[in-house]
């Protein structure tokens, strides 16, 4: 069994922020994901930042073809530091194309958003966003909680 991945973004980032995000051009995001079609047998699929819309709907498009399951659905929207990673077209790409597909999907408190683009920041938004991702059509739904403000945390 092998670890690949296919790079469709990359970041100048240190652990004080984001400086830039570039994404991949589509062909050699393409021809990535050809090259693993062509080789590897995948047992599991997860993403990540996917950047732009047309790279969300090329990586949806090659899931399709390549009936690559189960899928894990990334959300890696928003950097810790608050930068956005991904367009907002991008974020509705993935609702609409990705999301569908997915045996799983997550939100992040404090990091990202839910399936239906609302900030999940406490206990009962983290609810709503796992069942929004359920609707939407994933088979499951992780919601993180490690970035919540916890009563038991404050001094």
């Amino acid at each position: 069994m092998f670890g690949t991945s296919v790079i469709v973004a990359i970041t100048a980032q240190n652990t004080r922020g984001v400086r830039a995000v570039e994404a991949v051009p589509e062909a050699m995001v393409a021809g990535q994901l050809t090259a693993l079609a062509e080789d590897l047998r995948r047992r599991r699929l997860k993403t990540g930042m996917l950047a732009e819309a047309s790279l969300v709907r090329l990586v949806a498009k090659a899931i399709r073809e390549n009936g690559w399951r189960p899928l894990v659905r990334r959300s890696v929207m928003v950097a810790t530091s608050g930068h956005r990673l991904l367009t907002t077209e991008a974020e509705d790409v993935i609702r609409e194309s990705l999301l569908p597909l997915s045996g799983a999907g997550d939100a992040e408190p404090r990091r990202g958003r839910g399936a239906d683009g609302r900030v999940v920041h406490d206990v009962p938004t983290m609810e709503r966003a796992g069942e929004t991702l359920l609707r939407f059509g994933a088979a499951a739904a992780l919601v993180k909680g490690g970035h919540l403000e916890w009563e038991s945390r404050k001094a």
